[in-house]
């Protein structure tokens, strides 16, 4: 059946995000609350954070970090940056020798880190990020393999500062009434000296008056520390006013008389440094005290007003530890896709569109005039079908990294470095090391792609390989130089997926037996895998669709067809499962004009 090429030549930026899916080995050390690890307290999707529900802090003055593992992202193109992000507060305003990085690090050691900028934090919760254009363990351009292998976290230290703390109270219901009015009228005392610019009490006669409210205050709720004193404001205007404490009992205490003289409203305040029993302050008194306000006029004054009145206890300073806070952590990897072409069965039907926008122009006397402005659109549509047999190729991938906590007693980076005869050695019987990503963690095959067997093979000598899938040991495959089937060993999948390849581990033993030394200079994983099948190919257009490609189209019949286009549309429907057989519908584009 003939073919024609659908070409995503210049393809548009995409973005990933990856979360935390596990803890660094040995690389927590800030406190989990909400959740027991503590990756689970900070891995929420970057539009919902759940804030104080789960979330890690730190309250040090030595550095502390929490480093976060990342699921495999299998990017196939070119990575244009890493930018991590975190949301973070402090519990209290930051001392100035506070310190709070981002990390990152592309091989998920520990010890290994790559700082952000110090970044400067406040109360509120606050969205930080830092970007890496390379990697900053190399000084290159982020491979995929490193971004599998990358890990992030955060890092912080901070210090103890004195802190000043007070609590704002406004009245919460009237207990005695005395003064004579309020506005607007009927309005209760305690609301109309509330928090608002629009009430009011006032006293007023034609002679001299004197009149007093006391009101109630809300009780000690979650308020914790010392009270040094009490401070109470008034908003005043008039002639004079006094402000008062009473207890239950009662004791009285007051400001003396305040003289206002001024028909504007001032604030004027007193702190009181005991409490009205001549006591220290205790939250039992505070429970008991009521807050008033005396209001006077004289023969030659008509009005004295009190608009508002609040209380605020002062605190005893205290030497408190910052601490920091953090709900999010996670990584954005902007990358573009490598140039793709797919290849689809010439269609049954093609349909164009070349419309154009015209005007007309009726006159007076019956003539007319017809302009064509421009072309409104271009578009083609292609109907076909897809069917018929796979193809079989084999794939063979080399190990490239390992674990720097297994390795060999000599040279371990020789096994993964992609020369056969530059071998890692071992003198250690049953020493082992751990080979964790092959060069199939660089590629993007499709998921349709069948595979019907996976082999592996090493170069050396006195060795044995042991398959390891998903952290579960296959068999020993003892011998060099030759190609062990492992699709079916009883610890491999049931049903093999490009996941499977590149999840894929490899432990080294050395086989060591005097005189002789335990050699290995390469491990190889062979796949064979059906591949070219209709659902490939549908998926293949179906993954520019997606990203809304401009592509260029080749191999049409006439020629005319052939050039640049946006698609708008990609559909499709299975007709047939054996043979396999499917109907699609792409709808495209030509935007110039």
């Amino acid at each position: 059946m003939a073919t024609f090429t659908v070409t995503q030549s210049n393809p548009k930026r995409e973005k990933i995000y990856l979360y935390p899916e596990g803890d660094l080995s040995s690389c927590t050390e800030w406190t989990a609350h909400g959740e027991s690890q503590n990756w689970a307290c900070v891995d929420e999707d970057k539009d919902s954070p759940d804030y104080t529900t789960t979330y890690v802090s730190m309250a040090s003055d030595v550095e502390v970090k929490d480093m976060y593992e990342l699921p495999n992202a299998y990017i196939n193109g070119t990575i244009d940056y890493v930018k991590i992000y975190t949301r973070v507060r402090t519990s209290i305003a930051p001392p100035p020798n506070l310190e709070y990085y981002m990390i990152v690090n592309s091989d998920s050691v520990c010890a290994n880190e790559n700082l952000s900028s110090n970044q400067d934090l406040t109360t509120g919760w606050a969205k930080k990020s830092y970007l890496w254009k390379d990697n900053p363990d190399t000084g290159t351009t982020w491979t995929s393999n490193e971004i599998d292998t990358m890990s992030i976290g955060i890092k912080g230290k901070s210090e103890a500062k004195t802190v000043e703390k007070s609590y704002t109270h406004w009245p919460s219901a009237n207990n005695s009434i005395g003064i004579l009015y309020e506005y607007p009228a009927s309005t209760a005392h305690y609301l109309a000296v509330g928090d608002s610019t629009s009430n009011w009490v006032y006293e007023y006669a034609l002679g001299a008056s004197t009149h007093e409210d006391f009101y109630e205050l809300p009780n000690q709720t979650t308020e914790t520390g010392t009270i040094s004193s009490i401070t109470v404001f008034a908003e005043l205007k008039g002639y004079t006013a006094e402000i008062k404490l009473r207890d239950a009992v009662p004791n009285e205490l007051t400001s003396g008389t305040i003289n206002l003289v001024d028909w504007t409203y001032k604030w004027k305040s007193h702190t009181f440094s005991t409490a009205p029993d001549g006591g220290a302050w205790t939250w039992a008194k505070w429970d008991a005290l009521k807050v008033g306000i005396k209001l006077s006029i004289s023969v030659d004054t008509s009005y004295t007003y009190c608009r508002k009145l609040y209380v605020v206890i002062n605190m005893e300073n205290e030497n408190r530890t910052a601490e920091i806070d953090v709900t999010q952590c996670y990584a954005e990897v902007a990358y573009t896709p490598s140039t793709c072409t797919c290849t689809l069965n010439k269609p049954e039907i093609v349909s164009t569109n070349h419309s154009r926008n015209v005007k007309m122009i009726n006159f007076w006397n019956g003539d007319r005039e017809v302009y064509d402005l421009n072309r409104s659109g271009k578009s083609l549509v292609l109907k076909g079908r897809e069917w018929g047999n796979c193809d079989t190729t084999t794939e063979t991938f080399t190990f490239n990294t390992y674990d720097t906590n297994e390795v060999w007693q000599f040279n371990p980076e020789r096994m993964v470095d992609g020369t056969p005869l530059n071998f890692a050695t071992s003198w250690t019987a049953d020493d082992t090391q751990l080979l964790t990503s092959s060069t199939a963690s660089d590629v993007n095959y499709s998921s349709c792609g069948n595979i019907t067997k996976v082999e592996i093979y090493f170069v050396g000598a006195d060795a044995q390989m042991q398959p390891i899938f998903n952290t579960t040991e296959g068999s020993m495959y003892p011998n060099a130089y030759t190609w062990y089937d492992i699709t079916n060993d009883s610890a491999a999948p049931n049903i093999w997926s490009w996941t499977d390849v590149k999840n894929l581990d490899i432990r080294m033993h050395a086989d060591f037996e005097a005189p002789f030394q335990a050699e290995c200079g390469i491990v190889y994983v062979r796949v064979t895998y059906k591949h070219n099948a209709p659902c490939c190919r549908i998926l293949c257009v179906r993954d520019m669709a997606r990203n809304g490609a401009t592509v260029d189209i080749a191999g049409l019949n006439p020629t005319y067809f052939n050039g640049t286009y946006h698609i708008r549309q990609f559909g499709w429907k299975k007709i047939s499962e054996k043979p396999e057989h499917y109907e699609w519908i792409l709808s495209l584009e030509d935007n110039e004009a």
